[in-house]
């Protein structure tokens, strides 16, 4: 990955890796206002942070306790990140060093959020605010002069995410509880590797990009060993391949279990993006959303699983190629679904209770947050 500065945002970074066309279009933040309906079998709640100027609310990632991280930008477009409790209320807040932007990416169980901040030069620096609110900064110490991003967090306390190294390459690395670094060096990943998703065994999956721009997904397992693997639908040329589910929407996503099934897309020749469920013992599912386009990455992009193998994401539709949402469950049945007047709908996690938690965007381009809880629970 040769990327000339990538400390901007994290699109830059995945432009490198040639995954922008993927997540344009959640780049389009999206807006809502409350109240509560039933949408495909689930109560859908629409919520907007108070502060939010016309981009809107964007939720990244719910945990088991229904709680949801993620961030706002307010009328003078600086991103803040928020904690909305199970109860509604929220709680907005900033990186003591952040200028411009504070951007909360995972939260675990007990509510220690992880994320990115830039600082007056530009630099990104990932950072862990603790369930007190104490905040300590994330710099990979053999990143050099590099950015450091944190993305996921488990129960145990490790964190996962990448770092840009001296030559602008995107490296994978994990975090201790106790703050000790390790470096994961994926076999193969000529144009840099990234990832967002940990289980609480510390698993993580992530993808790389080969020296002919194919994407491959991979598992670190506890030991330290690496398994790289490919989708059986997908392409071989450059901008296909295998995509796990780490930021097929630009935010993101929990796409590995605890008992190490995992999900993701596999990019075929055309283009066209199917879904996956990959289990623990090696074995492929695969999986179309019914009306997903095709071409020009449309498709079935999912974004998480849970423990039961319940899966959530987006698809492209066929008519127009704009994202709506979908429930695949664990029974293999799916569900497509589209917020009450949304111009696109994006569900991106879903917890071990069946909550979704995602954003949806209205006529005017506004980002709402939302919470799907199923019906009836």
């Amino acid at each position: 990955m040769d990327s000339k500065r990538a400390s901007t945002n994290t699109s830059q970074v995945c432009c490198t890796l040639g995954i922008l066309p993927l997540f344009v279009a959640s780049l389009a933040f999206a807006g809502g206002a409350g109240g509560s309906t039933v949408v495909a079998g689930y109560r859908f709640t629409s919520f907007d942070v108070p502060d939010a100027g016309p981009i809107g609310t964007v939720p990244h990632h719910i945990n088991n306790a229904g709680v949801i991280t993620g961030g706002y930008i307010d009328s003078n477009f600086i991103e803040h990140g928020f904690v909305r409790a199970k109860d509604g209320s929220v709680i907005s807040f900033d990186a003591p060093l952040a200028v411009g932007t504070t951007d909360p990416e995972g939260i675990n169980d007990a509510g220690d959020i992880v994320g990115r901040y830039f600082d007056v030069n530009g630099f990104a620096h990932g950072f862990l605010r603790d369930n007190k609110g104490k905040f300590t900064s994330i710099d990979v110490p053999f990143a050099g002069t590099g950015d450091t991003l944190a993305f996921a967090i488990n129960n145990v306390g490790t964190i996962t995410g990448w770092y840009l190294d001296p030559n602008f390459n995107a490296q994978v690395f994990l975090r201790s509880k106790a703050g000790k670094f390790t470096a994961v060096n994926v076999p193969g990943a000529a144009m840099g590797a990234l990832s967002m998703s940990i289980n609480e065994q510390g698993v993580i999956d992530g993808v790389s990009q080969d020296s002919n721009s194919v994407f491959h997904g991979f598992l670190r397992h506890i030991d330290g060993s690496i398994t790289t693997f490919d989708a059986p639908d997908a392409g071989t040329g450059s901008g296909q391949g295998t995509l796990p589910a780490i930021f097929l929407v630009g935010d993101t996503d929990n796409g590995l279990n605890d008992r190490g099934d995992l999900t993701g897309a596999a990019v075929d020749s055309s283009l066209t993006a199917h879904g996956f469920l990959r289990t623990h013992d090696g074995n492929f599912v695969s999986f179309d959303v019914p009306g997903g386009g095709v071409g020009n990455y449309n498709g079935t992009w999912p974004g998480s699983i849970n423990s039961s193998d319940a899966i959530c994401g987006t698809y492209g539709d066929e008519n127009d190629g704009l994202n709506q949402g979908f429930v695949r469950n664990s029974d293999g049945s799916i569900v497509p679904f589209a917020a009450p007047g949304a111009v696109q709908t994006s569900p991106f996690d879903i917890n071990d209770s069946g909550e979704i938690a995602g954003l949806w965007i209205d006529a005017s381009g506004t980002a709402h947050g939302f919470i799907m809880e199923p019906h009836g629970k």
